[in-house]
């Protein structure tokens, strides 16, 4: 069994929860499908230090895109209703908070980031430049071209915004440009 396969046992009832809440949801996710949530997850477990990061992590990871498959605001109240999801008793409040808190700030990286948020942060960037996040970015920008040919030499579209990208390339660098700082040592040596 692998990593994840075994996370996912440990965590059934939070990984079902999660699953459904993709399936149900009108919203249209940019990517951040349950595809993306499985790999971050899959990810978390290898970055982390330890086996309680990497369960805090793996947990994290799985509700990670709530804030892109449900309106803003009812984003808050859905973590903590998921978070109902885990074996009672097998986390500390504090450690229930660190998760929460971790999904909640996991865009943007910030002194105080705890170990759980840092994996979370260090696994969603590994995630967005592996070949699925490049596919991923054609797939939501369809309707711009892969690579504008002006722009091969390395820099891109200086028009182009993370959610305005002007081709499928620059989703690409865009993606990777968010790649530093990587904070975690494995995490480092991945990226």
């Amino acid at each position: 069994m692998s990593a994840f396969e075994e996370y996912r046992e440990r965590f059934r009832e939070l990984y079902e929860a999660v699953k459904r809440l993709h399936e149900i949801s009108p919203r249209p996710h940019q990517g951040h499908g349950l595809d993306h949530d499985v790999t971050v997850a899959a990810l978390a477990i290898w970055l982390a230090p330890d086996a309680r990061s990497a369960e805090l992590a793996f947990c994290a990871s799985m509700l990670h895109s709530v804030d892109r498959i449900v309106e803003e605001k009812f984003v808050r109240d859905v973590i903590v209703a998921h978070l109902e999801y885990l074996p009672e008793g097998h986390f500390a409040p504090e450690e229930l908070d660190d998760i929460f808190e971790s999904v909640m700030r996991h865009e943007k990286p910030r002194n105080d980031d705890s170990l759980t948020q840092q994996v979370l942060m260090d696994a969603d960037r590994l995630a967005n430049i592996m070949l699925s996040g490049a596919l991923r970015a054609a797939q939501w920008v369809y309707d711009r071209p892969t690579v504008e040919f002006a722009y091969l030499d390395g820099k891109r579209n200086p028009a182009t915004t993370w959610n305005s990208p002007c081709s499928a390339l620059d989703c690409v660098r865009i993606t990777y440009e968010m790649l530093h700082p990587m904070r975690t040592p494995r995490g480092r040596d991945l990226a």
